[in-house]
């Protein structure tokens, strides 16, 4: 090697045989090579010069990186001694060992200025390499490394402050309008929107998730929460403030004056015998405002005026919602949907992810709505019978979902795909990978169509049902789902009507037949909101299979849509068949003639 000063290579006579050399033997990286003992592709990844390797080799660096072991031996401050150009020493397998690797890739350094183009150690940093000429060693490369995606970076979840801030920022963005106020539709909208990202998103579930105690926090607005009234600027800007209307303290009074307000004795206050009491005008003004709330709130004689049990009522109900801190929904909407977006870049999805939806029923789980009804119909499809969940979701390549209820075809419904906000404040964060993606979509279409066709449709909305999944959310029948999903009229069994052996005799009957099946269970409604085994009260079940011949008694294994674990009532569980009366109460059953039972 001389005095220890190696040349560069001439591109010329022997020069041109070392480069040679080297080209031929690049391949040691590329999956080519059968795989030998020495330097694999698989080992630049395990030895401990792993990360130096990975980063010369991507984006097609891996030719002027082995330049160096290649060298003429010469004195690269003598150009006129040219003696002949050599390559070290090699392997016989023609493959170099990890110890030589790291060795001539840790003298790197001193080889500055291969192939005569002038530069330092910039040249040959990641960024110096990607201006350099590729040439053919380059493209050998091609095919065999993939570009490295960007690392994304998840927002911060926003501080109190930083919520207020942007949300007084973006309120016109909001309130479209432009009447200095976000009504319940608007909000809604903006949830619903798709560019709202990052921490916008997390602004727009602060503001819904705390919506109905926020628009109090001022209280300068003649209507309440409604598409007349809403949020202002100001009730944004005393989140985070302990505030209790001075009107509604003074309900206190109102309550020990009673029976001299009252003054025909009936029980009931009108607005003709309050407006004739002595009462400050802030607590007149707020009784006005808040007039059809307190006489409603027992619904005694609705029409007769505010009775004490109305007052009580509202006083007890409203005071928790102004005790309640709008600081912690906020920040609860924040944080949820912060994990959501970590979840969303762990699985690299984005508006332009298509996604691969995977009906397998083990990794659906309920979202933070009211929707078990749902989602245990959905999961009892995707374990007994895919074959009707498969062509009810349409890609439409536009950012939006086409979904066709067999029970409805006359009524397609299309939605847009779930926003960040929408998934954080509806608690998918559980579920949205590119193969799950496919439960908040149905569960989001499903809400639209109860909207526009099903059982709410003649009821009046209210702010807890502008958007799809909290109409989603409001609670719901198994036996409306699963005709609609199955498109069939399903079996409803009532258990106080059913006998042990009759019930065995349908289940077994069931499972054997080799047709596609739905099947899901409710349990029964208690004061407790517990059964009596302990499961949890007025929520719905799949039935996953059935065993006659189980130790104990013939058996049905359950899910609970939570999707906690095996062996749990907050996931898979066998009950016997005997015990589910006194937990249970209805049992719907879709059978689906002439089709195939998908093996489990």
């Amino acid at each position: 090697m001389g005095d220890n000063k190696p040349a560069r290579i001439e591109e010329s006579g022997d020069g041109k045989a070392a480069k040679k050399s080297l080209d031929d033997h690049f391949d040691v990286f590329g999956d080519a090579i059968m795989p030998q003992k020495g330097f694999t592709p698989t080992d630049k990844f395990r030895a401990k010069n792993e990360q130096k390797a990975e980063s010369f080799v991507k984006e097609g660096q891996g030719s002027d990186k082995l330049a160096p072991f290649y060298i003429d031996g010469r004195d690269s401050d003598k150009p006129e001694s040219k003696p002949e150009a050599k390559p070290e020493t090699r392997p016989n397998n023609g493959r170099l060992s990890p110890g030589e690797f790291n060795r001539r890739w840790n003298n790197y350094d001193n080889y500055p200025n291969y192939y005569g183009k002038p530069g330092t150690w910039d040249n040959y940093s990641p960024g110096g390499f990607l201006n350099r000429g590729k040439g053919d060693r380059l493209d050998r490369l091609e095919g065999l490394t993939k570009p490295i995606k960007p690392k994304s970076v998840v927002p911060k979840a926003l501080t109190l402050p930083e919520f207020r801030d942007r949300a007084i920022e973006r309120f016109k963005d909001i309130d479209t309008n432009d009447n200095g106020v976000i009504s319940v539709s608007e909000l809604a909208k903006a949830v619903e929107d798709g560019d709202f990202k990052g921490q916008d998103a997390q602004m727009l579930a602060g503001l819904y998730n705390a919506r109905e105690t926020i628009y109090k926090n001022a209280y300068d607005l003649p209507f309440p929460w409604t598409d007349q009234g809403g949020i202002t600027r100001q009730d944004i800007a005393l989140v985070g403030d302990e505030i209790m209307p001075p009107g509604f303290k003074g309900l206190d009074a109102v309550e020990k004056q009673f029976d001299d307000i009252d003054k025909d004795k009936d029980g009931y206050m009108t607005r003709r015998e309050l407006e004739n009491a002595k009462l400050d005008s802030t607590t007149l003004q707020f009784i006005e405002k808040e007039y059809g709330d307190i006489q409603g709130a027992k619904l005694d004689g609705f029409w007769s005026g505010i009775s004490k049990a109305d007052l009580a009522k509202y006083r007890e109900e409203e005071g928790k919602d102004y005790e309640e801190s709008d600081e912690s929904l906020v920040l609860k909407a924040i944080n949820d949907t912060q994990n959501t977006q970590r979840r969303l870049d762990a699985f690299g999805i984005n508006e332009d992810t298509k996604f691969n939806f995977d009906f397998t029923y083990d990794r659906i789980q309920q979202s933070d709505a009211g929707s078990c009804y749902l989602i245990s119909v959905l999961a009892s499809a995707a374990r007994n019978s895919p074959d009707t969940l498969e062509n009810l979701i349409k890609d439409n390549n536009n950012g939006t979902y086409t979904v066709t209820f067999p029970g409805d075809r006359e009524n397609p419904i299309t939605v847009k795909a779930p926003t960040e906000a929408e998934l954080g404040l509806f608690r998918h964060s559980r579920t949205p990978n590119r193969n799950q993606m496919w439960v908040p979509i149905m569960e989001k279409a499903y809400g639209e169509w109860r909207l526009e066709h099903g059982d709410m449709r003649e009821q009046r909305l209210s702010e807890k049902e502008k958007l799809a999944y909290d109409a989603a959310g409001q609670g719901g029948y198994i036996d409306t789902v699963t005709r609609l999903v199955t498109g069939i009229e399903p079996e409803v069994t009532k258990l106080k009507r059913s006998s042990g052996p009759a019930l065995e005799a349908r289940f077994e009957k069931a499972f054997a037949s080799g047709n596609q099946l739905n099947m899901t269970i409710t349990t029964q409604t208690t004061d407790s909101g517990q059964t009596p085994s302990g499961y949890f009260g007025k929520h719905a079940y799949s039935i996953l299979d059935y065993d006659g011949e189980r130790e104990g008694g013939a058996s049905i294994l359950l899910r609970n849509p939570w999707g906690e674990g095996k062996d749990s009532p907050r996931g898979e569980f066998w009950v016997k068949v005997d015990d589910l009366y006194k937990d249970f109460n209805i049992v719907v059953i879709a059978e689906l003639p002439n089709s195939k039972k998908t093996p489990a």
